[in-house]
């Protein structure tokens, strides 16, 4: 009788100890990492997480009730403002998507605390395409650096409403705010011209 008991007993001890153990996926047969649920391991492929096109950062309809800390990598441009998502890895926190950055160190992100380690004259904060270099504050215009019809702007509004002048240059608040079309103008100071 005790031999029949021992053997269900050692069974059941083995089938429950099984499940303590991660999982691996290889292509070697070794185990996986103790300190891992999954184990991926290949010399020469990548994991290839869930692609999504995200609306934005608030988005609850593209994976209804995401559980916190899911993984996708994003593959549209949607979104303005602070709701904006661009193609790249995101996580649920439970209540917004989240891009992941490249952190510090080698990133080539600028980082709003600081930067250390930058080479004058080759990191900087612009434009590398034929666009004009913009600078807001409360998503209103703060600075303006337009190469193509040869404007500076610099204050909260300056050249707000220029569409089509040429060759300006504003200093202040709101300076040559009213400005649409005017021509080698000069304003310094808030309010001016």
């Amino acid at each position: 009788m005790k031999k029949f008991l021992l053997l269900p007993i050692i069974a059941i001890l083995f089938f429950l100890s099984s499940f303590a153990q991660g999982v691996g996926i290889n292509n070697d047969g070794s185990a996986p990492n103790a300190s891992a649920m999954l184990d991926v391991k290949h010399p020469n492929k990548g994991l290839l997480v869930p692609r999504v096109t995200l609306t934005g950062t608030g988005d609850v309809s593209t994976i209804p009730s995401a559980a916190t800390s899911l993984l996708v990598y994003n593959t549209a441009t949607n979104g303005t403002g602070a709701t904006a998502v661009i193609p790249g890895f995101y996580y649920w926190s439970g209540a917004a998507w989240l891009r992941l950055n490249a952190g510090s160190g080698s990133s080539s992100s600028w980082l709003l605390t600081g930067n250390i380690g930058t080479i004058d004259g080759t990191n900087f904060i612009g434009t590398t395409d034929n666009t004009p270099f913009n600078i807001r504050v409360n998503n209103q215009k703060a600075g303006r650096i337009d190469h193509i019809l040869k404007n500076t702007f610099w204050g909260y509004q300056a050249g707000d409403s220029n569409t089509i002048g040429d060759g300006n240059t504003a200093n202040g608040t709101s300076a040559l705010q009213n400005n649409t079309n005017g021509f080698s103008n000069t304003a310094s100071g808030a309010y001016a011209l």
